[in-house]
């Protein structure tokens, strides 16, 4: 399987669209899009993530969900421990445990058996 490369224009153009179609689910002005390009344009690691389809769709939804008003600059790393949070989130909504009042390492140690199966797949 082969997943094609997104071009520069190919990037705006899917941060528009994808806050378009979510604008009415969020709390704060439609120009999220254009906050997250502003964002991504200087975070040259993030940027170059970004052109690759499944990690826009995760970028896009991370930060649709997350205040970043305060975020200038962010490292690949704490990008990575930010997503893996969000999905935990994520499924435990699905799981219809209540997350909200959780400090990350408790939503890890309720995640900690799906994590564990999520890193032994990666690592074989």
């Amino acid at each position: 399987m082969e997943i094609p490369w997104l071009t520069d224009d190919n990037i705006v153009k899917y941060i528009a669209q994808f806050f378009y179609q979510i604008e009415d689910t969020l709390t704060d002005d439609s120009s999220q899009g254009q906050k997250l390009l502003n964002f991504l344009k200087p975070n040259p690691s993030i940027w170059g993530v970004a052109h690759n389809p499944v990690n826009l769709e995760l970028i896009c939804s991370l930060w649709g969900d997350i205040d970043w008003s305060e975020t200038k600059t962010l490292a690949m790393t704490a990008w990575y421990d930010k997503l893996t949070e969000w999905l935990c989130r994520r499924y435990l909504t699905k799981q219809n445990i209540d997350h909200g009042k959780m400090k990350d390492k408790a939503v890890y140690t309720q995640c900690h058996k799906e994590l564990q199966f999520l890193e032994t797949l990666a690592f074989r």
